[in-house]
């Protein structure tokens, strides 16, 4: 018997743990009241000792209900889920408040990673002890999330920092445990066409490459350090302070960082609000935000409460957490300013056209009932004054539109108006309404005639030139190219005119009848040439060969007459 390959076995493995992790998210779906939610995908099968069958006239959940019941079962499952509640608890645009606010009271991963645990992690991620760096650590975690547990120490230089040390394995949960999820999702979208509306597939991609970049520190390192140089061009040190990196001592799996002595805005009272503030501070880092936006092109797209805090000495704001950023290019951003203005003036029918440029579709949408559409969900809007306009209920009108047509739009601006709309809550959430809107209206004023300069024409001009220069030169090889895949692959064109269709199928009936009856001709013209010359008809039968061919000729007399007798 022939020995089965690792690789073989290694798969079968991961799929028998793979069936194992799915039974055990099914059962704790069912176990939190979301047998429905097992129906819809079929799935009940894999968990037959509870006996779930469909319930006729069933009572529709309210989605305060559904969210409850599903932050239980995300807090059960583990780290991938509990970030993707988190990531749904940010879509204020995509989902109702009630659900939405149930998202929110998710919390990372209550259990933080052991000190001896995280010790030989930081030993490794050294390279030598902790002790010939540190004077002390403290054992007991002063964060923990779902990707890691942060520790608070001192350098030997005497300098507070923070420890952000991955746990370990955590890249291979979060893999099998979204393998899993997007299934789930697939099959929920496949058979039902409201869940397909809501492009949970689309966004739990979002979510997976989210937080891969998450789980690898050495990328918020970076992040960190762009966003300090960014922000420091703008002379915003008066207000904005971002923690010392210290590189030489961080990697993929470790992170340490100046320590923040300060309150998160999330622990502030009325009267700390009050006493430094705090309402011109935001406004002035709302501005920066979008000055970030439009200018760089590069910004922190996770601006909750609990990333920002009041410093105790400065009373400056102090930012933390930058493994979530955004990222747009030119191009993007100018397709951005027009849309977001065409929003604030009303303009549907341009609204609708820039979309389809850069939003993602697998067919293009009726554009009347598109642009109708989104004239009858966003019309209330229009007329009031910006400070009036809630940017969070706006946009969530916005994508459910969009939705609803099946148009999703491109990854980094769902993370743009998540930033916005997280922005929008953390002002309305601490008592302060930083107008969002009126904010974006400013420097969409100053933005909008900016690349309409002379010399952002003469380069859009010169990129265009270039662009058709390339086209002319590459045009003769690309139809080369296209013929000689033409040959090799036997490419026939289909050629329809339904308005000819009988004539069409008589001439080819005709054209069988004649092909078979010319063949038939051969066939009986062979016959006779193979006889010799000198052959006497009286002396017998002709020779094998010529009678074969006969043969074939008369089958062929026969084929005729009854395709002629069916037509």
């Amino acid at each position: 018997m022939k020995r089965a390959s690792n690789s073989h076995i290694f798969g079968m493995a991961k799929t028998f743990r793979n069936m194992q992790r799915l039974k055990e998210i099914l059962v704790v779906f069912v176990k939190n009241g979301l047998e429905e939610l097992v129906i819809k995908t079929k799935l009940q099968g894999k968990v037959p000792e509870y006996g779930i069958e469909e319930k006729k006239d069933q009572d529709r959940l309210g989605w305060g209900i559904v969210g409850h019941r599903l932050r239980l079962s995300f807090q059960e499952l583990g780290p991938a889920f509990i970030k993707f509640g988190q990531l749904i608890s940010s879509r204020e645009d995509l989902f109702p408040s009630a659900f939405v606010q149930e998202m929110k009271r998710l919390q990372d991963d209550v259990n933080p990673m052991p000190f001896l645990e995280a010790e030989k992690l930081i030993n490794k991620a050294l390279g030598k002890s902790w002790q010939e760096v540190f004077v002390h650590i403290l054992p007991q975690a002063i964060a923990t999330a779902s990707i890691a547990s942060v520790f608070k120490g001192e350098l030997k230089s005497g300098e507070i920092v923070v420890l952000k040390v991955k746990k370990p394995g955590i890249e291979k949960i979060i893999d099998q445990d979204f393998d899993l999820m997007s299934f789930i999702i697939h099959r929920l979208e496949r058979l039902n066409k409201e869940i397909r509306y809501l492009g949970l597939s689309h966004h739990l991609e979002d979510f997976y490459r989210t937080i891969k970049q998450e789980c690898d520190l050495s990328v918020e390192l970076r992040n960190l350090s762009k966003l300090k140089n960014n922000y420091q061009k703008r002379n915003s040190e008066d207000i904005l302070y971002f923690p010392k990196a210290y590189p030489e001592l961080s990697n993929s799996e470790f992170l340490v960082i100046e320590f923040l002595d300060g309150t998160p805005f999330n622990k502030l009272t009325p009267h700390d609000l009050k006493e430094n503030d705090l309402e011109k501070k935001l406004h002035r880092c709302t501005v920066l935000f979008f000055q970030s936006l439009f200018h760089d092109g590069f910004f922190h797209a996770d601006l909750h409460g609990g990333n920002f805090f009041l410093l105790n000495k400065t009373k400056k704001i102090g930012l933390v957490d930058f493994g979530l950023v955004g990222h747009l290019s030119p191009q993007g951003r100018q397709d951005l300013i027009l849309i977001l203005y065409y929003l604030i003036s009303g303009n549907f029918h341009a609204v609708v056209h820039q979309f389809l440029d850069v939003a993602e579709y697998e067919t293009l949408p009726d554009i009347k009932t598109l642009t109708r559409d989104l004239e009858e969900s966003l019309g209330p809007f229009i007329g009031l004054k910006v400070s009036e306009i809630k940017v969070n209920e706006m946009l969530r009108m916005l994508m459910t539109t969009l939705s609803t047509h099946e148009i999703f739009l491109p990854r980094e601006w769902s993370t743009i108006f998540r930033a916005i709309i997280t922005l929008d809550g953390l002002g309305r959430s601490i008592g302060f309404d930083i107008n969002t809107f009126e904010m974006l209206e400013k420097e969409l004023d100053g933005l909008k005639s900016s690349f309409l300069n002379k010399e952002n024409l003469m380069q859009d001009a010169l990129g265009a030139g270039r662009q058709g220069l390339n086209v002319l030169r590459t045009l003769p090889h690309h139809v080369n190219w296209f013929l000689r895949e033409l040959g090799k692959r036997n490419y026939a064109f289909d050629i329809r005119n339904n308005g000819q269709n009988q004539a069409i199928k008589g001439a080819a009936r005709a054209v069988k009848l004649l092909g078979v009856l010319v063949i038939t001709s051969c066939f009986f013209l062979c016959g006779t040439f193979v006889i010799p010359h000198d052959y006497q008809w009286n002396n017998g039968w002709p020779p094998p060969i010529s009678i074969i061919f006969y043969l074939a000729g008369l089958v062929g007399l026969a084929t005729a007459f009854f395709m002629d007798k069916k037509s």
